[in-house]
């Protein structure tokens, strides 16, 4: 888990869907914008299709252990909502689009 300062508010997730920058790629998309906040703050979805509520459990566990590898690369205060909308099935593919996408987000945003 993040700390509380670390997640997204229902608002932002909102203002964040319907007005960020968007990646997309195999296994979700990655929604990004500027933080007011001076450290990233960051949400999940996974969608109902993904699975029953142990895959949708395990697919956001997955999400997580990734963005926590990745983030750290990365020092700009930025929101990011990741919405999966398939199982991630191979772990490494999974790493490496995720880390393809922030790349984008990043590029961006510099």
């Amino acid at each position: 888990m993040f700390p509380k300062s670390n997640k997204l508010s229902s608002d932002e997730f909102s203002r964040l869907y319907a007005n960020g920058f968007r990646v997309k790629g195999q296994f979700g998309v990655l929604i990004s914008s500027v933080s007011p906040y001076p450290k990233y703050r960051v949400g999940f979805v996974v969608n109902k299709k993904v699975g029953n509520a142990v895959v949708r459990h395990q697919t956001t566990r997955h999400i997580r252990n990734v963005f926590r590898k990745i983030v750290g690369e990365y020092n700009l205060p930025l929101l990011y909502e990741y919405i999966a909308y398939t199982p991630i099935s191979d772990l490494n593919a999974f790493e490496d689009e995720f880390k393809s996408q922030m790349d984008k987000v990043h590029e961006h945003f510099n």
